[in-house]
């Protein structure tokens, strides 16, 4: 709904106007109401209404004054000015300033209100739009780009960040027009408040911020992440996207930035691939958690035999090559390793295929976001040792 005041000193002009059309029928809702200047700048600062009626002439303060002050406070507000024959070219020359438009007192029927009012109503929604995407650019701009600048409302200490994986070949395949749906279904049952974001970041990865400021304790904390993934599940349910997991953290001082948060946040979605049926991975659940580094002389070792046994075309080397470094993965819940073993065998797989294809029709990074999608680590493993072993059979 689109908020609206109405300010004039003439009693039954307010009422007329009220009772002239259902404001909510056209998506409207009058918050306010005042009988001069003074008094409907005061009702502004409380209620903020987004669309204010104004006549021109009121005593005490008139409604030009009062717009301009409304205006450098917010140039976004829409104003309507409501004027008399004898006040048109003062109208006109206001509507110069700043001021949306203007309405004949006399003039004014069911009609011309219900067509003035759509008019606003896609103004305001255009902007809103263009405002949305600003700020959807600058959010992402900080995750991804190093630049917490962009968006300084992250620097707070007290900020939690939720980052939703959605896992399977339909969530891959989501067309954009799906994704914005999706993302805006999200937002609606999760309620999001003022300073409260939710991104896309592609078809398979949502992020979540809000305060965690009124939330007393870590357990209270937990609770409320569940109840988002629940929300969260249901609204990706409804879509077919059965297959979720949820990566939460809190900021970690304002001298952390907010790209290597989002890093070290979604680095936990990782774990999911050692864990059998995950769902949320709580940052502080793994600050102690026991695992090996893999040396990275171990990395050469294995892309050196891979490739001999490749070249050679070696079915079952590549077999026994494939479940061993997936073994030692799963020994040692190394994820930097891991990322690097399954970009080396997702490349060289989708190498193979360009070489033999007579059309690739994915890129390389999609491949790869393909493959992260498949499950965990054993059906991981499963499936490179199916997919070389029908290239070589």
């Amino acid at each position: 709904m689109i908020s609206v005041m109405i300010v004039d000193d003439e009693y039954i002009v307010r009422e007329d106007l009220k009772t002239l059309i259902d404001w909510e029928e056209q998506g409207f809702q009058i918050v306010a109401e005042a009988e001069n200047g003074t008094r409907g700048l005061g009702m502004y600062q409380k209620c903020r209404p987004q669309l204010v009626f104004a006549d021109i002439k009121m005593p005490v303060m008139d409604g030009l004054a009062m717009s301009q002050k409304i205006l450098e406070a917010n140039p976004e507000t829409k104003i309507i000015l409501l004027s008399a024959y004898s006040d048109f070219d003062y109208a006109r020359k206001a509507m110069e300033q700043g001021i949306c438009s203007y309405l004949l007192k006399h003039e004014i029927d069911e009609e011309s209100l219900i067509k003035e009012l759509r008019r606003v109503k896609e103004i305001i929604w255009d902007n809103e739009q263009r405002w949305k995407r600003e700020r959807n650019r600058r959010l992402k701009q900080a995750l991804l780009e190093e630049k917490a600048d962009s968006f300084p409302e992250l620097s707070r200490e007290s900020m939690c960040m939720a980052i939703l994986s959605v896992h399977g070949e339909k969530a891959v395949e989501m067309r954009l027009d799906e994704i914005e749906e999706f993302e805006e279904e999200m937002r609606n049952v999760l309620a999001l408040k003022e300073k409260e974001y939710l991104i896309g970041i592609n078809s398979q990865e949502y992020v979540l911020l809000f305060s965690g400021t009124a939330v007393r304790g870590r357990r209270e904390l937990q609770e409320k992440v569940r109840q988002i993934y629940g929300l969260l599940r249901e609204a990706a349910g409804r879509r077919g996207l059965r297959d979720i997991s949820l990566a939460f953290s809190e900021k970690g001082g304002k001298a952390e930035s907010t790209a290597l948060w989002y890093r070290k946040t979604k680095h936990l979605l990782e774990y999911r691939y050692f864990e059998k049926d995950p769902d949320i991975f709580y940052a502080w659940d793994y600050e102690t958690e026991e695992k090996s580094d893999i040396p990275e002389q171990r990395f050469h070792e294995l892309t050196r035999d891979f490739w001999k046994a490749l070249q050679e075309k070696e079915a079952e080397n590549l077999h026994q090559l494939i479940t061993g470094v997936f073994d030692e993965l799963k020994a040692a819940k190394d994820l930097d390793f891991f990322d690097k073993i399954i970009r080396f065998l997702g490349m060289s797989l989708w190498n193979e295929k360009a070489a033999i294809e007579t059309e690739t029709y994915v890129t390389p990074e999609e491949f790869i976001r393909k493959i992260k999608a498949i499950g965990d680590i054993d059906d991981m493993a499963d499936w490179f040792c199916n997919e070389f072993g029908q290239l070589y059979c």
